[in-house]
């Protein structure tokens, strides 16, 4: 099972809207069974018997439209005690949907679902596990909209406490995806622990759009093949990556320090980022890097540059490299340098 039983988890969850359904269904059965009990032992017309029926459930002491019978008398002292019945339960019911704060819960669901629909560009995090959570976080500090697909109900309130947008269910039916506005989104993050649930989620999301940006975990090497296959456009082995860096903190300790410092920009006050030039100002449009003078125009350094023709990257382009609307360059320098660069840069 992907995340558990879902249908499970759901009926719980949604135990006392229900039960606010039943209370108005037993109401209207209720106030039929007067209607049509006064109509076929009192022989009185359908606005007559549905105002009988109306004024006993309502205890409000009007006067009958006639003199009841024997039999008429009967059936209402027994409507009185089943109307008593259905009102103690109807009051009990929605005071508790209240009180329980179910009613908040709801409306906070709806106002989340309807927000969740107008974002555009936002990320789809699948799971809110250890690497869910770190996905989270950078997403978080780069002011970048997300969106959590998980269904742990534990999980769930750990993550209403957080105030994060979330989707419950399982991320590899379509219906969930679309919940999660898929349509509009622009990348999708599975993490989940199980390489098989990572697969139908790259598949499932794959379908609903070609255009977005599908990066998939893999806990086994065998599996890279499968979810690029199913469509992820990466795929990531935090193990093979953990190992990676633990092993070269022996062989070169000042080396990761440093990409530590680069990558870490809250402490290091440093910042790598990479700008998309489809939207550059016209004046900087085929021009090369020396022309343009980065470091002069706000202090950042270009470090990397992807060529559009063939996707490689140019690690420290030549000066006279030039840059056109569909290239991709890498900077380098301070939160406040990069702002500035994206600023004066782009329109």
């Amino acid at each position: 099972m992907l995340y558990g039983n879902t249908q499970t988890s759901l009926r719980s969850r949604s135990l006392s809207f229900y039960r606010i359904h039943l209370a108005i269904l037993v109401i209207l059965l209720a106030i039929f069974l007067g209607v049509f009990g006064y109509m076929l032992i009192e022989d009185l017309t359908f606005l007559d018997a549905f105002y009988m029926a109306i004024i006993t459930l309502s205890t409000v002491g009007f006067g009958e439209v006639k003199e009841l019978s024997s039999e008429g008398k009967v059936f209402t002292i027994i409507l009185i005690i089943i109307y008593i019945s259905v009102f103690t339960y109807a009051v009990t019911t929605i005071t508790s949907y209240v009180i329980d704060g179910e009613y908040k819960k709801r409306l906070k669901m709806f106002r989340m679902e309807k927000q969740i629909l107008k974002l555009s560009n936002h990320v789809i995090v699948v799971g809110y596990g250890r690497n869910g959570r770190k996905c989270i976080e950078e997403l978080s500090r780069g002011n970048v909209p997300f969106i959590i697909i998980e269904n742990n109900p534990e999980i769930i309130e750990l993550i209403q406490e957080y105030g994060f947008p979330y989707v419950q269910g399982n991320a590899s039916e379509d219906e969930i995806l679309l919940r999660s506005n898929i349509v509009n989104a622009k990348a999708i993050i599975s993490t989940l622990p199980i390489d098989a649930d990572n697969v139908f989620v790259v598949l499932s999301a794959r379908k609903l759009n070609n255009k977005l940006t599908i990066i998939s975990r893999a806990a086994m090497a065998s599996s890279e093949e499968k979810l690029q296959t199913a469509g992820a456009d990466h795929v990531v082995m935090p193990e093979t990556i953990g190992g990676h860096y633990m092993a070269n903190l022996v062989n070169r300790p000042d080396l990761i320090e440093f990409y530590h410092v680069l990558t870490d920009d809250i402490d290091s006050g440093v910042c790598t980022e990479e700008l998309e030039c489809s939207n550059i100002k016209k004046e900087y449009v085929g021009k090369s890097i020396a022309e343009i003078n980065f470091r002069k125009l706000s202090g950042v350094n270009v470090i990397a540059l992807r060529d559009p023709h063939d996707g490689a990257f140019q690690i420290n382009p030549a000066p006279e490299t030039i840059i056109n609307e569909n290239s991709i360059i890498i900077v380098l320098g301070t939160k406040e340098q990069v702002l500035k660069m994206k600023k004066t840069f782009s329109e």
